[in-house]
């Protein structure tokens, strides 16, 4: 069960209360509940289980709101969404230079090259482009194919 008290965001109840003759009370276990009234706490309704993408829980100081998302807070989110995006891809990229380097090594010194190198071009355009998707929530990520 949640508490609040003066308004604060919901919680458990502290391990010690103040009462309000000075006292203080431990081991929330053995509160009576009029002992966590006279500490101030008032009992609180769990928010609500499952909320919409588009819709925001917020506490207003005695029960729960949900309202809708602004236009900005939207925007805010799919800019992160997209900010994310770009360090995965950018991280996957970075762990296939070596790849990279491999075959050039490899090209140089007359071996065979262990990779395809028309494959790691393509996975690794295909990685540049991911942005040009147009749902950073429904990203389809390529596949390197292999030899």
């Amino acid at each position: 069960m949640l508490y609040s008290k003066d308004g604060s965001y919901p919680n458990y109840l502290p391990f010690r209360i103040k009462l309000s003759n000075g006292l203080t009370r431990t081991d929330p276990s053995s509160f009576t509940p009029e002992e966590i009234a006279d500490a101030g706490y008032i009992t609180v309704d769990d928010p609500p289980a499952s909320i919409p993408d588009t819709q925001i829980l917020e506490w207003a100081g005695s029960e729960w709101n949900v309202r809708d998302k602004t236009e900005q807070e939207l925007d805010n989110e799919v800019q992160h969404k997209w900010h994310e995006i770009r360090a995965q891809r950018d991280y996957i990229l970075s762990q296939l230079d070596w790849k990279f380097h491999r075959y050039q090594s490899q090209t140089r010194l007359g071996i065979t090259p262990t990779d395809n190198i028309a494959n790691l071009d393509t996975y690794a355009q295909a990685l540049r482009d991911i942005t040009l998707q147009t749902d950073p929530y429904n990203i389809v990520w390529p596949e390197l194919v292999l030899g």
